[in-house]
């Protein structure tokens, strides 16, 4: 079931990539890790073999392995972004049907469930923690925001060219991007104005007060 579910999403996003009721069932059923009997033997015997105290798991198609993990280790979940609240955005501007509003908050309650059963979770914003706390994790939530400190890097006087990596069809990557050309170009006084270029799938013309250039892989 698994591999025909892969397949299929695999010819719809070949043929119907467009498609609002395909595009909200990608959001909502993601395609996870294939957990099995095999896997959750392979899981326990590493841990056993190297006497492991803690696993990390990261990134939404590994949340449920939480239930593949023996009670002995401390289980910890890095959340990268809420799936809810950016599937909640992705749905913004569409109309979902009883079914797509059902199972979509399903995913949400199915989101949360997995969140508790870990020990630990670690989020990147405190907006992400508090958003967790009013939603019904009850987990302890602690904050870790990506950043890289400065005296790691010595300071090197900018060329005056911006770059972003990242496939169009994330929405949270729109979102980043619509707010750079938006809220941020028109306060750059420099002149010129720096360049930006977009690498990622499905990035096309862009209108902006910057010169925007696009590279698809």
């Amino acid at each position: 079931r698994f591999l025909f579910n892969i397949a299929k999403r695999g010819f719809q996003t070949f043929f119907t990539p467009n498609n609002k009721h395909f595009q909200i069932d990608r959001a909502i059923r993601s395609i996870s890790i294939h957990k099995s009997r095999r896997l959750e033997r392979f899981i326990r015997n590493v841990i056993e073999k190297y006497d492991i105290d803690i696993v990390q798991t990261e990134f939404y198609p590994t949340i449920d392995l939480v239930s593949c993990l023996p009670d002995n280790v401390r289980k910890v979940y890095i959340q990268h972004e809420i799936h809810f609240i950016k599937n909640e955005r992705m749905f913004r501007n569409m109309e979902l049907n009883s079914r797509e509003q059902r199972r979509f908050q399903e995913s949400r309650d199915f989101e949360i469930a997995s969140l508790n059963a870990y020990d630990e979770v670690v989020t990147l914003t405190q907006k992400d923690k508090e958003i967790l706390e009013e939603s019904g994790v009850k987990t302890p939530i602690y904050v870790s925001p990506a950043a890289v400190l400065s005296t790691e890097k010595p300071y090197q006087e900018f060329d005056g060219r911006l770059t972003f990596l990242g496939s169009k069809s994330h929405v949270p990557n729109c979102e980043g991007v619509a707010w750079m050309l938006e809220k941020v170009a028109p306060l750059l006084k420099s002149d010129p104005k720096p360049s930006l270029d977009l690498i990622g799938k499905g990035w096309n013309e862009v209108s902006s007060d910057l010169t925007v250039k696009t590279y698809g892989y």
